[in-house]
């Protein structure tokens, strides 16, 4: 890249090794950096998506209200533990595993 033509330069000019050596840190980080964007990949919101409750994992949630989108903030009741809450999870259809009636998440001893 652009750094190892620096790197090259600065040898070639007799400066102090200590700046050729942090000029390719910088560059292996810059490299690093780079791959790491690239691995990123943006992917559009899948209408496929399963929303569970953060407390049972059951997928039988719904919004209390149908007013709560308009006028109030979002809140989620389960029926299967009796969650409510603004907070629930979204797995998309292709990761949610199918269980029998236990859920994979830990039950809470007070009910």
């Amino acid at each position: 890249m652009y750094v190892s033509f620096i790197v090259i330069g600065v040898e070639e000019a007799g400066m102090d090794a200590s700046v050729s050596g942090k000029l390719k840190l910088l560059g292996e980080f810059f490299e690093f950096i780079n791959k790491l964007f690239r691995s990123f990949r943006w992917r559009s919101p899948s209408s496929r998506v399963v929303r569970i409750c953060p407390r049972c994992g059951s997928p039988d949630i719904h919004l209390s209200s149908k007013f709560d989108v308009w006028l109030t903030p979002e809140q989620y009741v389960c029926r299967r533990c009796g969650y409510k809450g603004p907070i629930i999870l979204e797995i998309e259809e292709d990761e949610c595993v199918e269980t029998d009636s236990k859920s994979e998440f830990p039950q809470d001893s007070e009910g």
